[in-house]
């Protein structure tokens, strides 16, 4: 079986085995306007890719519950796949660590899906970024902040990938548009186990009941998934197909899996991204 590390395993090793910090190049002036640091009070990470044709697609990635924007660009490595395809990649920031990815449970503060859609608007404004190739990833509260802003947004998102997704109920989804997504989620995660779980009045379904509702509110054909299986890692995959606009929707249940980014989760999210529209000629 392949190894698997939960986030904050992967960014210590990663950190014990990384050379020296060099300083960081200073990107061409053409490039600047794209090098978002901060959007209003909050901090960004943004990663620039060289040598392609602006506007650029752009990925949102948002960490989970008491991560750090730092922490998602180590574990995800959607750097150097941004770097080989073209695209603009802001790791935003949570306010005191935690998305409000419903704020009908949460409350409407802070404003999460209007800081997101900030982010978005500085960059197409800027002429980085394509609005047309926008797309949101996460894990655990960050993948429930990614359908969250695919559901309320003004700014149109393409697809969305969420990793070990928390997907809180009560919040009705706005959008009227279809938005792909591909969402990987452990058969062993106690946190957001797959079959849903209840706290009080905070209700989080199961993790196939949600699949199966984004996919009828993308217009696919068929109720009923195709299934099949996968050994990267394995798992038994889910596919809603004969969806209108690109709003296909596939549940990837990993076998043993935890609450934890997978092997292979940045180049399957990535992959589908690429099927979305994410990548263009240089």
């Amino acid at each position: 079986m392949l190894t698997r590390l939960p986030i904050a395993a992967s960014v210590l090793l990663l950190s014990a085995c990384a050379a020296p910090a060099l300083p960081p190049v200073p990107l061409p002036t053409e490039l600047q306007p794209c090098q978002l640091s901060t959007v209003g009070s909050r901090s960004v990470v943004t990663h620039v890719p060289r040598g392609h044709t602006r506007p650029l697609s752009l990925v949102l990635a948002m960490h989970g519950l008491d991560g750090s924007a730092g922490d998602m660009e180590s574990t995800t490595g959607f750097d150097a796949l941004a770097d080989r395809d073209g695209a603009i990649v802001v790791y935003p920031s949570a306010a005191q660590g935690q998305w409000n990815q419903a704020p009908a449970v949460l409350g409407s503060e802070p404003d999460d899906v209007g800081f997101l859609s900030s982010i978005v608007q500085a960059l197409v404004a800027n002429g980085c970024a394509a609005p047309n190739r926008v797309f949101a990833s996460g894990i655990s509260n960050g993948a429930g902040m990614a359908y969250r802003l695919a559901c309320d947004a003004t700014v149109a998102v393409a697809a969305i990938g969420t990793v070990s997704g928390d997907y809180l109920g009560g919040d009705h989804c706005s959008r009227t548009r279809a938005v792909g997504a591909i969402a990987l989620h452990g058969t062993a995660d106690r946190r957001v186990p797959l079959e849903g779980v209840t706290f009080g009045t905070s209700v989080h379904p199961p993790v196939e009941l949600w699949a199966a509702g984004w996919a009828g509110r993308n217009g696919c054909a068929a109720a009923n998934p195709e299934t099949s299986n996968d050994s990267a890692p394995t798992a038994r995959v889910l596919r809603w197909r004969a969806c209108p606009n690109g709003g296909d929707v596939v549940l990837y249940e990993v076998d043993g899996g935890g609450h934890e980014w997978f092997d292979n989760a940045s180049e399957r999210v990535w992959a589908f991204f690429h099927d979305h529209g994410l990548s263009q000629p240089r």
